[in-house]
């Protein structure tokens, strides 16, 4: 980081996510770079409306500005406020798909930054009407921004095909990987106990049911594994029912817990079985290949951007290919052990710190430009 900008240009976060969710990785991910940007940067500020929003305490408390009207003229005013001389670097980094007045923001001289995360509910198009109006505001932020972030190339690529949007408007920062205080120790497959992980929600293209049928199908992975799925909410009547028809309700399980516990699953889980048909990023994968945990998963959408060389893949559309490479991937203690310790070299990838850097390049890129047609001009 070379130019002035990142350290003295005045960078506000919009209030747009704050009260929508109480947790959640787009809390997290704004909540770690907000904390670090504002430790190089004292010119870092967020909005904050009324919330419960648990990621909140993250950020430090000199950078919030606590705001009672989300308005886009409202902010504007509490930006000029909080800002001194007239500096003509103005970044304005909106946390979610709001109804956002970008071109207000434009008009004071502020660039606007969007960070898209996938591209869901425009590929899996057979969404619910309560989506429109969400897939309405994104669209709006998207063609609105100055400069988008996504957090893979794969979203990128989706984000140029779907919306038309030219490569120099776009930039890829990965996401960071962090689980409470749980340490990282290697953990020979040998240790492992006899379940394999599931984490997050299971609805839709997280292709949870797949995984049942392909585990349904095997009678060693019956004998010798449950399935515990962490978090994503209690199994739904539908999904008790499948279960059920299955034979499998001594054999999979619901649990949830915080994230020290789910650091401890990854250590202790056979695997991770990851079988979504489309992720953006998709964080289990990484948290587990730093905790020592092999991964089995999807051979689609980012996952084996993410994961590279350091998991096992199948197509998740094939039930019979996903309960043989799980089946063959566990009887194979030195292919295993050899994913583990290439995934701890790949999971040093994706950290805080260098998602902040890269992050920080991304503006003084975005204000140089501006810097360069100023002078032009």
């Amino acid at each position: 980081m070379t130019k002035k900008g990142s350290f003295n240009s005045h960078i506000f976060y919009g209030p747009e996510l704050w009260s929508l969710q109480n947790q959640g990785g787009i809390s997290r991910y704004y909540s770690e770079l907000i904390k670090r940007i504002s430790h190089v940067n004292k010119n870092t500020k967020a909005f904050i409306p009324k919330n419960r929003n648990f990621y909140v305490s993250n950020i430090p408390d000199n950078s919030k500005i606590f705001c009672d009207k989300t308005r886009t003229s409202s902010l504007i005013k509490l930006a000029q406020n909080n800002i001194s001389n007239k500096p003509e670097d103005l970044i304005y980094h909106t946390t979610y798909y709001g109804n956002t007045k970008f071109k207000l923001w434009n008009d004071v001289g502020f660039k606007n930054v969007v960070t898209v995360f996938d591209l869901i509910s425009e590929k899996f198009s057979k969404k619910k009407s309560r989506l429109n109006l969400k897939s309405d505001l994104k669209k709006k932020a998207i063609l609105s921004a100055d400069h988008i972030i996504c957090i893979s190339n794969t979203t990128k690529l989706d984000l140029m095909d779907i919306y038309n949007i030219s490569e120099e408007k776009i930039s890829v920062t990965y996401l960071g990987c962090e689980l409470g205080n749980v340490e990282r120790e290697k953990v020979e497959v040998g240790e492992k106990s006899s379940f394999l992980l599931y984490v997050g929600k299971r609805p839709g293209y997280k292709n949870f049911n797949n995984l049942l049928f392909a585990f349904a199908e095997s009678k060693k992975l019956k004998d010798n594994f449950q399935i515990v799925a962490f978090g994503g909410g209690s199994f739904t009547k539908i999904e008790n029912e499948l279960i059920t028809s299955l034979g499998l309700n001594e054999t999979v399980i619901q649990v949830s817990g915080s994230d020290e516990n789910l650091a401890q699953a990854y250590k202790k889980a056979a695997a991770l079985i990851y079988p979504s048909f489309y992720e953006g990023f998709g964080l289990p994968p990484v948290e587990a290949m730093n905790y020592g945990c092999p991964v089995i998963a999807s051979d689609k959408g980012s996952i084996p951007e993410i994961c590279q060389n350091s998991a096992i893949y199948f197509d998740p559309n094939n039930v019979e290919q996903i309960s043989v490479t799980i089946e063959s991937a566990l009887s194979d203690t030195e292919l295993l052990n050899k994913k583990l310790e290439m995934g701890f070299i790949t999971a040093k990838r994706y950290n805080w710190e260098n998602t902040m850097l890269e992050t920080i390049q991304v503006y003084e890129n975005l204000l140089s430009k501006n810097e360069a047609l100023r002078f032009k001009l």
